[in-house]
């Protein structure tokens, strides 16, 4: 089951990795985050406080990129990694190292 779930940090990094190009990290948050996020959120074994934070957080991503605020899509990509990254280790899943 865990199979796929680190995609959710690799994407993140990805997405990251775009900044400050905004359409360039909404596209690649959809494309290489957003579904193992929502996997990730609906693992077996993840604690709901974990669960909803990975929620929360792409919720709130969601609404930087209707927002315009490059800086607050910035901090909260980043909030969102931590809390993924969380999430993978609570599964006991190693979370990938971002490449720079």
């Amino acid at each position: 089951m865990a199979v796929g779930l680190e995609a959710a940090s690799t994407g993140l990094c990805a997405a990251i990795a775009a900044l400050p190009d905004p359409t360039e990290v909404e596209r690649t948050f959809t494309n290489e985050a957003h579904a193992a996020l929502h996997s990730l959120a609906a693992a077996a074994g993840l604690d709901r406080a974990d669960a909803a934070r990975v929620l929360e957080g792409m919720e709130q991503v969601e609404t930087d990129f209707n927002s315009g605020d490059a800086g607050a899509l910035a901090t909260d990509l980043v909030a969102l990694q931590v809390s993924a990254d969380e999430a993978l280790r609570a599964l006991a899943i190693e979370v990938p190292v971002c490449a720079q």
